[in-house]
C-alpha cells in the first residue's frame, strides 16, 4: 500500500484599503486632484505592497496614472468625465503584493 501527501499554499491579496480624493469635483486639465490610499494589510511575508492608479469614465478608455509604485499618494490633472452621467469618472487603486495577488478599490469623481 502507498500513501502520498501534497500541501498547496495559497496567497491572499491585500485587504482593507481605502482612498481619499481631494477635491472630488473639478475642471478637466486644470484641477490638481490629490489621491491618497491607506490601510492596506497583507501577510508580513508578502510585503512590500505596490499600488497602481487608474482613471476611467464610460466613454474614455482607462488612463494609467501610475503603475506598480510603492507611493501611497499621487497628484494628477484629469480629463473630462462622462457628460451623460454628470461628468463622472472613477479613480481605481489596485494594491498588489510581491506575488502579484491584488485587490482594488474605487470611487466616483466628477470632472467637468
Amino acid at each position: 500500500s502507498a500513501f502520498a501527501s501534497l500541501t498547496i499554499l495559497t496567497n491572499s491579496p491585500p485587504v482593507s484599503g481605502d482612498l481619499i480624493i481631494y477635491p472630488d469635483t473639478g475642471l478637466e486639465l486644470s484641477t490638481l486632484f490629490s489621491i491618497h490610499t491607506y490601510g492596506w494589510v497583507d501577510s508580513v511575508d508578502d510585503y512590500p505592497l505596490v499600488y497602481s492608479y487608474y482613471y476611467t469614465s464610460t466613454y474614455l478608455e482607462t488612463s494609467y496614472l501610475s503603475i506598480q509604485s510603492t507611493f501611497k499618494y499621487l497628484s494628477a490633472v484629469l480629463s473630462r468625465g462622462d457628460e451623460t452621467d454628470n461628468y463622472s469618472g472613477y479613480i481605481v487603486i489596485e494594491a498588489s503584493d510581491i506575488y502579484n495577488s491584488s485587490s482594488n478599490i474605487s470611487t466616483v469623481i466628477f470632472v467637468k
